[in-house]
């Protein structure tokens, strides 16, 4: 095998998980996810979810997933790990953000990244699977969100995934850097919003997500784990 190959090898598995961080309708019907199909140019793999969740309940990877792990050289505690990190998050706010301007672009990238097999109702799905998930414990993970998938097969455009990490890592690596400088300061820039009609709906907008630095971390970690 040629290291080209070997190296798309890795990457399969790897953009696989970094993917579902993301990573997210009342408009589809309701059902929970059974696979998720990664791939990356003429290839494909396929994964249950049942194989995720039983790896991240008991440490241990099933045979099916083990092979991919041991093909990505990825640590299944790591793995896990990164499966079920948590973002709190209430279903309200997530709601009220992916109504936003800017969360209407995400859900609008995220489903050319992550959609159902026939690509119809892309961000109706991901959107309902990120409410859903939030709705139950006031948090999102990727394997929650995966497992409340409104279909039964997702399937993930590694390529896609790989542009968007190209085109918004350097923004989350160097937002990281600033997110403890605007936590302190949003206070004060709430006293002043009233001041600033024009700024005032931003800031009430990104203001809860700027009080959390752990949605950069969660970000960042994740695909950097996986791609670098």
């Amino acid at each position: 095998m040629s290291s080209k190959t070997s190296q798309a090898n890795n990457h399969w598995w790897q953009y696989l998980l970094g993917s579902c961080a993301a990573v997210v309708l009342s408009a589809l019907p309701a059902g929970a996810a059974e696979r998720v199909v990664f791939r990356y140019g003429p290839m494909a793999r396929s994964v249950p979810v049942s194989s995720l969740r039983q790896l991240a309940d008991t440490g241990r990877a099933p045979a099916d997933l083990k092979a991919y792990l041991d093909m990505a050289d990825q640590d299944p505690q790591k793995v896990s790990e990164t499966l079920t990190r948590p973002f709190k998050i209430s279903s309200i706010q997530l709601d009220q953000w992916l109504n936003s301007p800017l969360g209407d672009a995400m859900l609008d990238e995220a489903g050319q990244i992550v959609h159902p097999p026939t690509q119809r109702a892309h961000r109706q799905a991901i959107r309902s699977a990120l409410v859903l998930d939030a709705s139950q414990d006031g948090q999102i993970t990727i394997l929650d969100t995966l497992e409340n998938y409104p279909t039964s097969i997702v399937e993930i455009e590694g390529e896609r995934l790989l542009e968007a990490y190209q085109k918004y890592g350097p923004i989350i690596a160097k937002g990281k850097q600033f997110a403890p400088a605007l936590s302190a300061a949003s206070p004060l820039l709430e006293e002043v919003a009233p001041l600033l009609e024009e700024a005032s709906p931003f800031l009430k907008e990104v203001q809860p997500y700027l009080e959390q630095e752990e949605t950069l971390d969660m970000l960042t970690d994740t695909i950097r784990s996986f791609l670098e």
